[in-house]
């Protein structure tokens, strides 16, 4: 939702950027619908980056990492 602040910044943070609206969306209020991309999400830099936020939140959050079976 274009009015979701939190979300928007979270995705940010995460390397997404946005790429599009779609005016009317959501059929409840016809909220506009942020459309939101990461560029290869499969790159050894982005991957290094989601790393680094995966630790940061552990650390902050003090919640055990685990390693996601691919």
């Amino acid at each position: 939702r274009a009015s979701n602040a939190a979300a928007l910044s979270l995705y940010g943070k995460y390397g997404f950027t946005q790429v599009g609206l779609r005016r009317g969306y959501y059929t409840d209020d016809r909220e506009d619908a942020v459309l939101m991309t990461a560029e290869n999400i499969t790159s050894a830099s982005f991957q290094a980056r989601l790393q680094q936020l995966k630790q940061a939140h552990s650390k902050k959050w003090g919640v055990a990492l685990y390693q996601i079976a691919r």
